[in-house]
């Protein structure tokens, strides 16, 4: 008798609570002044936690800390899927004609709502304009001047080590029979090595523009390149490229 009660229970328990993982709902969103309630509705609407684990679980709570106003719930993927809700999201952030971009939704480029799994950030009550700003750009908020402001510096960047690599393999360096002298390995690629990769070599002959080396080492900073054997190691080179090791 007890056997059947409990396997009527349980059957009871999975038939109610639902299975598997599904999409959210999608609920209009014009009428929510805030991401939170939003979210927060989203949630429960879509019966994320289930019947019987929003017994046990709950479905997400809204708080206010140093950052803004919160919404969490770290049960919702029990059977929605984060992707659905994140888009439900987006449709919230274009019902206040926002753009919706790296899980930040801003409008006229002033953040106005973070999204990440199931939380949201947005400015509190209380929280001054300044200190939403601060708290954003923590939460990696950056506006389109910020971002044009980096892209310049990363092409700045790449042009003036594009620049440095030409300067230098076109330099000859001016040495004697026995100097030790270093090359950095520019035919390796930017993934191939953990860090920038150089050659060292001691001077074995001069004739006219060559240089007759003896490779003693392939590496950088902390790894080796574990490449040069008494088969490979002596080489006929060009002075350009090549410098005194420091």
């Amino acid at each position: 008798m007890e056997k059947r009660m409990l396997l009527a229970l349980v059957t009871s328990s999975v038939a109610l609570s639902g299975c598997g993982v599904h999409n959210v709902e999608n609920t209009e969103p014009s009428k929510y002044h805030r991401a939170a309630d939003y979210a927060s509705d989203v949630v429960k609407r879509s019966g994320c936690i289930g019947r019987i684990d929003d017994l046990l679980f709950s479905s997400g709570e809204i708080f206010v800390n140093d950052y803004g106003l919160n919404y969490s719930s770290s049960n919702a993927g029990l059977h929605c899927t984060k992707t659905s809700f994140r888009e439900s999201m987006s449709r919230y952030c274009q019902s206040k004609s926002g753009v919706f971009l790296d899980g930040w939704c801003s409008v006229d480029d002033v953040p106005i709502f973070k999204v990440d799994g199931f939380t949201t950030l947005e400015r509190g009550p209380s929280q001054s304009a300044d200190k939403w700003i601060q708290s954003s750009r923590h939460w990696g908020y950056e506006s389109k001047r910020e971002q044009q402001v980096k892209s310049d510096e990363r092409q700045r960047s790449e042009m003036e080590e594009k620049e440095r690599v030409v300067r230098e393999k076109n330099m000859e360096v001016d040495t004697k029979v026995g100097d030790l002298i270093c090359r950095e390995d520019y035919e390796a690629k930017p993934y191939q090595y953990p860090g920038v990769a150089y050659y060292k070599a001691y001077v074995e002959k001069k004739e006219k523009n060559k240089l007759q080396l003896r490779l003693v080492w392939h590496g950088g900073d902390r790894f080796l390149v574990n490449d040069i054997t008494n088969v490979n190691n002596i080489i006929w080179s060009s002075p350009k490229g090549w410098r005194h090791c420091n």
